[in-house]
């Protein structure tokens, strides 16, 4: 870092997010973006993308540490939830859905809802209104926007499949999740 000449530097903290708070404090003065996604999509990728949810979430339910940084540093209150719910029959969909809560969670364990540091975004509001919600991310982060780094950015990946097969109580855990971010996240305004 401190030989870097570029002004802005990114890291994209997937695998290490349990440990948001400290890397803020770390890497003063630093800033952070949390990118939140419809479980129901994120699930339908997560399961094209990194398949075996079914059999890793029986490994963490027994041990939190047992598959690397997925549970890692998880509280025990989250790894109680994820025991209540995991059961030998858990299909694919209800274990990445597990998944999809129990890093989201860490968002509130860690106080980020209170960080002024941290921004929440929604990932449905930036695929479908690119320009504006990248206005804010980059107001928010300090860099000069410019329209050409979401030329990319589509709504495609929005229900594109249809609602995975969750276990109905796994699925309103997800969902109860999901309204505690949107009563949270800021409204973008068409310009």
């Amino acid at each position: 870092m401190d030989s870097s000449k570029a002004e802005y530097f990114i890291i994209k903290a997937l695998c290490e997010s349990q440990y948001l708070r400290s890397l803020l404090d770390e890497f003063e003065p630093s800033k952070a973006l949390w990118v939140v996604r419809n479980f129901e999509d994120a699930v339908n990728s997560m399961m094209i993308s990194f398949p075996g949810f079914a059999e890793r979430i029986q490994l963490i339910a027994e041990d939190r540490n047992a598959c690397g940084w997925r549970g890692k540093d998880m509280s025990d209150d989250t790894h109680a939830v994820v025991q209540a719910h995991c059961k030998p029959e858990t299909n694919e969909a209800t274990a990445a859905s597990l998944k999809w809560y129990y890093r989201n969670i860490l968002f509130f364990e860690q106080g980020l809802d209170k960080e002024n540091r941290v921004k929440l975004i929604s990932y449905e509001q930036l695929v479908t209104q690119p320009i504006e919600e990248a206005q804010r991310i980059f107001q928010f982060l300090g860099p000069a926007f410019h329209p050409r780094v979401v030329r990319w950015v589509s709504p495609r990946s929005i229900r594109r499949r249809p609602p995975p097969d969750i276990d109905k109580d796994v699925w309103a855990l997800c969902d109860k999740l999901m309204q505690r971010f949107q009563r949270i996240l800021e409204p973008v305004e068409k310009s």
